[in-house]
């Protein structure tokens, strides 16, 4: 799986500008790591 480095602006512009996420459970899996690990300072 490649490494993904999007800010948290960038993650939330992602959520607001694209729905397929709600539905794709590996998606959801990204974002919310990506918040986890930007929110415990990776």
């Amino acid at each position: 799986m490649e490494e993904n480095n999007y800010t948290i602006v960038e993650l939330f512009e992602m959520l607001k500008s694209d729905e397929s996420w709600e539905s794709d459970p590996e998606m959801r899996k990204s974002i919310a790591d990506e918040l986890y690990s930007y929110i415990h300072g990776r």
